[in-house]
């Protein structure tokens, strides 16, 4: 099964994201103008799912279930294990949200178009000035009543623990208004570990906790007010904390979470 799910996983990597990419590109010329290449990606996101034979589970805690429908848009935050991360949440949040990913997807030739067509925002974790410009980005999709996926780790953690976070969903929040949601995914570490091609057919749970208001504050405000959304990333995914505190870079840099 493992065999079969790997082959038919990284088949349609391949051959299913240059369909869904050209389909997502025409969608630009559809209104409403750039509905279209978001949905083309949720159908990427669940076809790579089914490809992979992983069940999708999704859990909202019933405070989440009432701030989902009265409130938006938001910044959802999650722990990040895998590649699988990305259609998974695609497939499980509602709106869907926009994803900051990175920017040297971006240059693959029309998968990189396509991204930019559904809106999504690129970032470079090692240009500083272009950080700038993807939460500018980011803040734009708020703005406009657009969700945004943060992963605050900034990186997959290659031992399943929620690794510290960065202030930059924090700040990103504050500044657009937007609550901050926190999800917990647990499953994807097993079906396709970091750095592997390998694909285990198996179950994903996701769970949506309920929205945090978020405030800038003082620093010390701040660093609690991350501690608790990461305790709450941790209870919501099953996963243990790396170390009982946030990360003190996380004062230092503001970081935008970019998935890689």
């Amino acid at each position: 099964m493992s065999l079969l799910a790997t082959l038919a996983a990284n088949l349609f990597l391949f051959l299913g994201t240059l369909v869904f990419s050209i389909g997502a590109l025409l969608g630009v010329l559809l209104p409403p103008r750039g509905h279209w290449p978001l949905r083309c990606a949720v159908w990427w996101s669940r076809g790579w799912l089914a490809s992979a034979r992983v069940r999708l589970e999704v859990e909202i805690e019933d405070e989440a279930a009432e701030a989902l429908r009265s409130e938006g848009p938001f910044v959802f935050v999650a722990n990040h294990q895998s590649l699988l991360d990305i259609p998974v949440l695609l497939a499980a949040l509602p709106g869907p949200p926009q994803i900051l990913a990175k920017r040297s997807l971006f240059r693959i030739p029309v998968f990189g178009q396509a991204l930019a067509a559904a809106g999504f925002v690129p970032v470079d974790r090692g240009d500083r000035a272009r950080a700038g410009e993807a939460f500018a980005g980011a803040l734009r999709h708020l703005e406009q009543g657009r969700s945004v996926l943060v992963f605050p780790e900034e990186t997959r953690s290659a031992t399943g623990r929620v690794l510290p976070f960065k202030r930059g969903a924090l700040l990103m929040a504050v500044r657009a208004g937007a609550p901050l949601a926190p999800i917990g995914v647990f499953g994807t570490r097993t079906i396709q570990a970091k750095g592997s091609l390998t694909v285990r057919p198996g179950v994903v749970t996701v769970r949506i906790g309920p929205p945090r208001p978020a405030r800038l504050g003082s620093p010390a405000q701040r660093r609690a007010l991350l501690e608790a959304l990461r305790a709450d990333v941790v209870r919501l995914s099953g996963m243990a904390a790396e170390n009982a505190e946030v990360d003190d870079a996380a004062e230092r840099e503001p970081g935008l979470g970019e998935p890689r």
